[in-house]
């Protein structure tokens, strides 16, 4: 079985002591390949389209957990900008629960 600490050392490998990570995270090196793959595609005129199949299956299986359809699933870069369009969307004086 793989350990969490082997995952990690697999995926990040830092040049020098990293503290940072709020702010600028190291890369997981499976996301270098796609981002790798996803460029190789761009400059060959291809379309990305087929990068969308994870983010598809993604939502799905969110939808899963969360027991609702996965249309109702939004998928975006931050979450801070999901929230922000959010609160902008709620009427003045509105009650807002956070935890």
């Amino acid at each position: 079985m793989e350990t969490f600490e082997n995952l990690v050392r697999a995926e990040f490998t830092p040049k020098n002591t990293y503290l940072n990570t709020a702010s600028n995270a190291l890369l997981p090196a499976r996301t270098v390949t796609a981002l790798a793959e996803a460029a190789r595609m761009r400059a060959e005129g291809r379309s990305l389209d087929p990068l969308y199949d994870d983010v598809e299956a993604s939502r799905a299986a969110f939808a899963r957990l969360a027991g609702v359809p996965a249309e109702r699933v939004a998928v975006g870069s931050t979450a801070a900008l999901y929230t922000a369009l959010v609160a902008a969307s709620l009427p003045p004086g509105a009650d807002v629960l956070t935890a």
